[in-house]
């Protein structure tokens, strides 16, 4: 899926890719602008000629940048688009069969659901590069001006991401029978809707179906939502060692060991302080649930492509105005469940059709 959104989008991605190049360029030369006036200036006044290019610097920043986010909202508005008229498309050219074994649940909640939770991510993800790519440049920054301060930096990331990932994962797990439940709690729902009148003719069978079905999915539904957003609550105090542990060392022990200079020390709180570690944790859970979202259209694409498609009959343009008889010899047909296990045939059936005659089909 990733790479079809990338071959059918890609002079949009180009754009995209182009205008965040730009977009970076500029934003890192601002941050490295003002350390070098906060370090090296202050607290003498900086000249005019440092406002004017300060100046001219932000107003490209906010013309790139509106540029090349207006380019992602074009992609993923075209993408939720597109999915959901080629599911809809794969649905509406099944034979009657295929589309009765359809997942309903599973194939409503695909055209809502799922495809709305992938388009908004793919904002998320463009927003998650231009963080990563921010801190990586901020990281080059700190390596450059402090060896020593950016392998701390490097070093507490790595573990407190590893302990992250791991937490990230076993959620994404739970998020999966989240997703499942979610599907039975939504299939007994319509069951209730469908079924209402044959459940009012029988109170204890309802009481039965609402106790014993409806409570119970909504309960392990709920009981599962919980875990996953705990163990990503578990996550994110775990990253909490990189955004406030960083700078124990920095801070508190290089200074004092005589191996960074407080001029050098300031811009590297700075260049710390710059970098978007919380946004990135909002952004990751996010990516989670979509993450379930794309393997749930993946498999409903897949079953759809393996359902029989109705054949396309061509209707005869000269016109049928009078008939002596329609006759069908011998005809049949088979029905099968999912798994394509014979359930039930009618076979060799013959009968016919004469004008003006009333004809009843009845029958299971």
């Amino acid at each position: 899926m990733i790479k079809r959104i990338i071959k059918d989008y890609s002079n949009d991605i180009r754009n995209y890719l182009i205008g965040m190049g730009i977009y970076f360029t500029i934003d890192l030369s601002m941050l490295v602008f003002l350390i070098y006036v906060l370090v090296s200036i202050l607290p003498q006044p900086p000249s005019i000629r440092y406002k004017i290019i300060y100046l001219i610097s932000l107003i490209m920043f906010l013309f790139v940048y509106r540029y090349a986010q207006k380019k992602g909202v074009d992609i993923a508005e075209s993408f939720l688009c597109d999915v959901r008229e080629r599911i809809i498309e794969d649905i509406r050219n099944c034979d009657l069969q295929s589309f009765e074994k359809i997942d309903k649940s599973g194939g409503y909640n695909a055209i809502t659901l799922e495809t709305q939770i992938i388009a908004e991510s793919i904002e998320k993800v463009l927003y998650l590069t231009e963080n990563i790519w921010f801190i990586t440049n901020s990281i080059i920054i700190i390596l450059i001006i402090s060896p020593i301060s950016s392998l701390l930096v490097i070093v507490i990331f790595f573990c407190t991401g590893f302990i992250y990932t791991y937490y990230i994962l076993k959620a994404k797990k739970v998020f999966h029978e989240a997703r499942k439940k979610e599907r039975e709690l939504f299939d007994a729902t319509c069951d209730v809707i469908e079924g209402f009148k044959y459940l009012k003719l029988n109170d204890k069978k309802n009481d039965d179906f609402y106790h014993h079905c409806l409570k119970v999915k909504s309960a392990d539904n709920r009981q599962l939502k919980i875990e996953a957003e705990n163990l990503l609550l578990t996550s994110n105090v775990y990253s909490l060692m990189f955004e406030f542990g960083v700078f124990l060392p920095i801070v508190f022990l290089l200074p004092y060991m005589g191996l960074i200079k407080p001029d050098v020390l300031m811009a590297t709180i700075m260049l710390i302080l710059f970098m978007s570690v919380t946004n990135i944790k909002s952004i990751i859970p996010f990516l989670v649930r979509t993450g379930v979202s794309i393997e749930r259209l993946i498999i409903l694409e897949k079953a759809l492509n393996q359902y029989h498609k109705e054949t396309l009959i061509t209707i005869p343009t000269k016109k049928i105005h009078t008939f002596k008889e329609i006759k069908y010899d011998n005809i049949s047909f088979k029905y099968s469940d999912q798994n394509d296990h014979s359930t039930f045939s009618l076979e060799n059936i013959s009968f016919s059709i004469f004008p003006e005659e009333v004809l009843f089909i009845s029958g299971g």
